[in-house]
């Protein structure tokens, strides 16, 4: 079968010849009219006319015909020897043949260093005479090495930054040491002293600091009505600053009289810093010491704090630091200053002693806690995460063998916590550079290979006089990789020597925020590595090709001038036995048996040994690998996003260009499609990058706020300590009341219960069907009427709701929890009927027991004393509830002094099935509705703890609620310092160590600096995404241009202007710019989308679509720009040519 078209190749083929001494003869008429055209290369003339006359192969064919006596035969062997030699017939003189196997291997290494110096030296010649193109490979593997190098270095210490956000969370101390207190040790207190000499010649610990957290209270001397409770953190001033501890406080040490104190608390007793002016500090020991109920001293303010600087925890609040060395001072000013103490002294006759005492009181053998410092510690929170730990593991043990296991302390490694938490946005945003990484090699090699092609094509006549005048096809594929590695090389010590100068920017940076000991100007090796790898790999996987394609040609078509790439036909016949796998064929069953083997092997891997970096990397792989088949995909509809590109940009008398454009997009396709492919794969990924780090930003805020519920959340973490609720109350009116001409900064609260099974006497609490099968632990709170008011109501999701009330609408949301109190026992399941209950049925029969509690049992009460509740919808398949089911709640108690052990059963009505309720963890899925919350009011929760009591003998409860959250809810438009305020009287009004204060706010704004942060990386990717896409369009441009300028100068010819030839390759070059940036957007946003709603359908949140505007139109505006310089400047060349050279090929 023979098939002929243009710019196609065919998988069949055919060859026919007949070899006639006619056929010959015109071959030879032909090679002398040829040799007389270009006399300078008249020295090869033998050469080239008997190539010409013994060459008869069909171009890409895979066989020769040869003639010998009239007969047609083929051979299937190809002669690699030497390109002049191929297709002789049997008949006629051949070249004699070199003898290379006879060779010895010193002469062959010389001819390799030969033909490798020739290969150099023709290069430097080229490089001189086609200098642009030099230009934009070295310039694009410049580009590709030098971010590389600078993004893999700082994913290697991006855990400095989150270092350093968690320093500021919960300070910059290594590890903590805590009093443990056993059967032979009940003293509160650590020996410092005793520590620091077990600790001395440790390797691991650099020191320990002595450390005490007492409640305080400060006042303002002259108006003591002015005061304000707080937490007085006594510390070693000097101490801590020589180990480095709060490394970037700004603050000196202090001396005696002397304190540092929190803005918010100076401005509240309206104390100005560094003016000198008085406070009298209220300390009170009497959880310590209960000799001394208080003392007090008198202080000059220092230095207002308006920041922890990761000196010490944030959570903290309101904070009054004083040096421990003079705490022995401010004891004894305390006891002397009451009359009464200094009489029983002097009767005593022991003043002198206690004043001695108190002025050599080694405070530092009472510490409370410490603080450690470990050596070498950025090395080792550089590490991976099972490094990381592997290391502090390692640290820990040696320090306790230094210590003594049966010491009795505990420690804790606040630090690394901390950095637990951040792992998996650490793990997102390696995966982000890692993508970056392989989209920018994706574009380096396409190209590299589209600037190495056109160099081919341009200089295939070049080649095939070389290939004629003797050159190897060994010695031609040296000179196509000394071509690429003559800028490759160049631009990799660019790129190295310019990355380590920024890196030496970086570290400075990193020294000023971060406040490391000194410049780290090293790299990390991989750091190094594969960028130099890429430099190497980029040119020579995207010489493959056009290697392929030189060694294509034959001589014939090689020195055929008036050839044109575009423009050939192509003819290849295989035989049918032949014809085997293609490449493509066996690259697509390779790929799918990595997939499978990723599938069934890797992930599992990862999901059994917890590797979660190797997890992420291969989802991170599956989404480019889905990014980068669209892309592909995307191509086969280029033309027609063109048409219709271009019919929208064609316009009055522009529309006259149409058809020309047209037919440049159609002929120009086959080198436009790697353009293409680079826009819009550089969009897609920039778009999808882009879009998923913005919605990922936003569920983020999302499941934060949604966790929390409210603006400021107040969190009791032990139900032995209830929120004081009269307090807190008397706080919040405080700061509500404080300026009455304008808004009171807090809107309204609301408080939640602990569990009722945390009550004393309570020992479970079950949820089932009315028979009690199946059923589930569960966790009742009780809420205020309030609750939805309050809270983050956005994130009240729910799937049924009972619609036989009618709700009052809270921020566009039914407030069920304000109808738990308004509509109580008002509920009618199916079948029941108002008052309607069970009636008592006797069998007539006596029994013999004392105790029958079915005749004692009432069910007119248990039904008309129901419970309505708001449960999880994860109930509904488990347990098989309903709107309109009733079901079973059980709670069971115990009377610890009598051992009796009873429980009690109510019915229970749903009034909603609800899959999210801000600050509690509810969703639809059967896997969570064990231990899943049911939330009824604080009347109910009385009441069941009532029934409860009275049926295990208990008649002290009196109906006490155990408060475990406080919901407070801000202004809209609320100051920083407001919030600051209302913060610090909440942790004024709460003296527990088990309590903690969330502010919502300042939570989600580090998300959204960090938003910031990234998109502005985004942007300068982006820049450089584009930048490549520029130099491809380019040399894409400048190739047409060359293969098109006899045509264009025919059209100049006939009265077309040069200006119109250059405005339709501009608008050539929008259809395609345009088109490949609709698609990549389309294309980024779908995989970014697909991503979300997969995020979404774990975390159970509401749909929202956050795209990235300003990066958007940033791409958009730059990829307009690189289509209209792209182009111009290639094609203005022919404004400079005069018609009539255009016409004959003159350069």
């Amino acid at each position: 079968m023979l098939t002929e078209n243009n710019n196609y190749q065919s998988s069949a083929a055919v060859s026919s010849s007949s070899s006639s001494s006619k056929r010959h003869q015109h071959h030879d008429d032909d090679d002398n009219d040829y040799d007389d055209k270009f006399k300078k290369f008249s020295d090869p003339t033998e050469a080239a006319k008997h190539t010409f006359r013994s060459l008869d192969r069909v171009p890409g064919s895979s066989f020769t015909i040869r003639s010998n006596n009239n007969n047609t035969t083929s051979d299937n062997n190809n002669n690699e020897n030497n390109p002049i030699d191929s297709g002789f017939g049997q008949n006629q003189r051949k070249f004699p043949e070199k003898p290379s196997a006879h060779r010895t291997p010193l002469q062959q290494v010389g001819d390799f260093f030969n033909s490798l110096i020739f290969s150099l030296l023709y290069v430097t010649a080229d490089t001189k005479k086609r200098f642009y193109s030099f230009l934009v490979g070295l310039i694009t593997i410049a580009i590709v090495v030098f971010v590389v190098s600078i993004l893999y270095n700082s994913i290697l210490k991006a855990n400095l930054i989150f270092l350093k956000l968690s320093e500021d969370n919960v300070g910059d101390a290594d590890i903590m040491f805590t009093p443990k207190f056993t059967n032979l040790t009940t003293i509160p207190f650590i020996n410092n002293t005793e520590i620091s000499e077990k600790l001395a010649n440790s390797p691991y610990i650099t020191g320990t600091t002595p450390r005490w957290i007492i409640f305080a209270n400060l006042q303002n001397r002259d108006q003591p009505q002015k005061n304000i409770s707080g937490l007085l953190l006594i510390l070693d001033t000097e101490r801590e600053e020589q180990l480095g501890i709060g490394r970037i406080w700004p603050y000196r040490p202090l001396g005696e009289g002397e304190i540092h104190v929190r803005d918010s608390i100076l401005r509240a007793i309206d104390v100005k810093p560094n003016r000198g002016q008085r406070t009298n500090l209220v300390i009170d020991f009497a959880s310590l010491a209960s000799a001394f109920s208080g003392m007090k001293g008198e202080s000059s303010v220092v230095d207002s704090i308006t920041s922890n600087y990761a000196k010490y925890p944030s959570a903290l609040g309101n904070v009054m630091i004083i040096d421990s060395h003079y705490v022995g001072q401010i004891i004894e000013e305390s006891l002397f200053a009451s009359p009464s103490t200094q009489l029983l002294l002097e009767i005593t006759g022991n003043t002198q002693k206690i004043k001695n005492f108190f002025k050599t009181f080694p405070i530092e053998q009472y510490s409370l806690t410490l603080a450690g410092r470990l050596k070498d510690r950025f090395p080792t929170y550089l590490k991976s995460d099972n490094e990381r730990k592997q290391a502090v593991i390692g640290i820990t043990n040696g320090m306790m063998d230094s210590i003594g296991v049966a010491y009795p302390v505990t420690y804790t490694l606040p630090l690394l916590s901390a950095l637990d938490g951040t792992k998996f946005i650490s793990l997102f945003i390696d995966q982000i550079f890692i993508g970056v990484v392989v989209m920018l090699a994706i574009l380096g090699i396409i190209l590299i290979f589209a600037l190495l092609l056109a160099n081919v094509e341009e200089k295939t006549y070049e080649y095939g006089m070389l290939r004629a005048l003797g050159l190897r096809q060994y010695s031609l594929i040296q000179v196509i990789l000394a071509q690429s590695m003559y800028f490759a090389i160049p631009a990799i010590i660019i790129a190295m020597v310019l990355a380590f100068l920024v890196n030496i920017l970086v570290e400075y940076v990193l020294q000023v925020v971060i406040s490391t000991p000194s410049l780290n100007l090293y790299f990390f090796w991989a750091a190094v590595v594969v960028p130099i790898a890429l430099g190497f790999g980029i040119p020579i996987i995207a010489n493959v090709i056009p290697i392929r394609h030189a060694m294509s040609r034959t001589l014939r078509d090689s020195l055929d001038i008036a050839h044109q790439t575009f423009n050939e036909t192509t003819v290849k016949m295989i035989k049918l036995e032949e014809l085997g796998l293609e490449p493509w064929q066996t690259g697509v069953s390779i790929l799918l048996v990595i997939i499978g083997f990723v599938v069934y092997y890797m992930i599992p891997y990862s999901f059994i040994f917890t590797d979660l970096p190797l997890f992420f990397f291969i989802l991170n792989a599956i989404l480019l690998g889905m990014l980068v088949g669209l892309c592909i995909i995307a191509v086969v509809l280029e033309p027609f996003f063109e048409k219709i590109i271009l019919n929208l940009i064609l316009c009055g008398p522009e529309r006259k260009l149409k058809t020309l454009i047209s037919k440049n997009l159609a002929g120009h396709r086959k080198r436009s499609r790697k353009t293409f492919l680079m826009f819009t794969l550089s969009v897609a990924f920039i778009v999808f990058a882009g879009v998923v780090f913005s919605l990922q930003s936003a569920n983020i805020r999302a499941n934060v706020e949604a966790f929390l519920g409210a603006d400021i959340v107040v969190i009791s973490t032990n139900s032995r300590y209830s929120l004081p609720k009269d307090k807190l109350n008397e706080a919040i009116a405080l700061q509500n009341s404080r300026n009455k001409t304008i808004e009171a900064p807090v809107k309204g609260h609301a408080y939640q219960s602990f569990s009722i099974a945390n009550i004393p006497f309570f020992t479970g609490s079950r949820f089932s069907s009315l028979a009690y099968f199946p059923n589930r632990r569960v966790v009742y709170n009780a809420v205020d009427r309030n609750f939805l008011s309050v809270v983050k109501s956005k994130y009240f999701l729910y799937t049924y709701i009972d619609s036989s009330f009618t709700y009052n609408i809270t921020d566009e949301k039914p407030d069920v929890f304000q109808s738990l109190y308004d509509n109580a026992g008002q509920a009618l399941v199916d079948g029941e009927k108002v008052g309607f209950a069970p009636s008592i049925v006797y069998s007539g029969v006596k029994l013999n027991f004392e105790d029958n509690y079915t005749l004692t049992f009432d069910p007119a009460s248990q039904y008309s004393q129901y419970i309505d509740i708001v449960a999880s919808e994860a109930m509904r398949p488990s347990v098989g509830i309903g709107i309109k089911t009733p079901t079973d709640l059980r709670f069971s108690g115990i009377n610890s002094k009598t051992g009796t052990q009873n429980y009690v059963d109510f019915i229970g009505k749903s009034r909603c099935l609800a899959y999210k309720v801000p600050g509690f963890f509810y969703s639809s899925y059967e896997l969570t509705a064990s231990g899943s919350p049911v939330i009824i009011t604080m009347d109910a929760y009385k009441k069941i703890a009532r029934s409860v009591a009275k049926s295990v003998g208990l008649t002290t409860y009196n109906d006490e609620v155990y408060y475990q959250k406080l919901f407070i809810k801000l202004k809209d438009e609320i100051t920083t310092f407001e919030v600051q305020d209302v913060f610090n009287a909440l942790q004024a009004s709460v003296s527990s160590d088990f309590t903690s204060i969330q502010n919502v706010r300042d939570l989600v704004g580090s998300t959204e600096t960090a938003t910031l942060v990234l998109m502005a990386f985004f942007n300068i990717v982006a820049a450089i995404a584009i930048i490549l896409c520029f130099f491809m369009l380019a040399v894409s441009f400048t190739a047409n241009v060359r293969d098109n300028s006899w045509e264009f100068g025919v059209l100049r010819s006939i009265g077309l202007s040069v200006n119109a030839l250059i405005r339709a390759y501009i608008y050539e070059a929008l259809c395609l710019v345009i088109s490949a940036f609709i698609s990549g957007t389309v294309i980024g946003c779908v995989i970014a989308l697909t991503l979300t709603a997969q995020f979404n359908l774990f975390l159970e949140m509401p749909f929202q679509f956050d795209f990235p505007y300003y990066l958007f139109f940033s791409i958009l505006i730059m990829a307009l720009i690189c289509a209209i310089l792209g182009s111009y400047l290639p094609a203005r060349n022919l404004r400079k040519k005069e018609i009539a050279l255009v016409i004959r090929g003159a350069e």
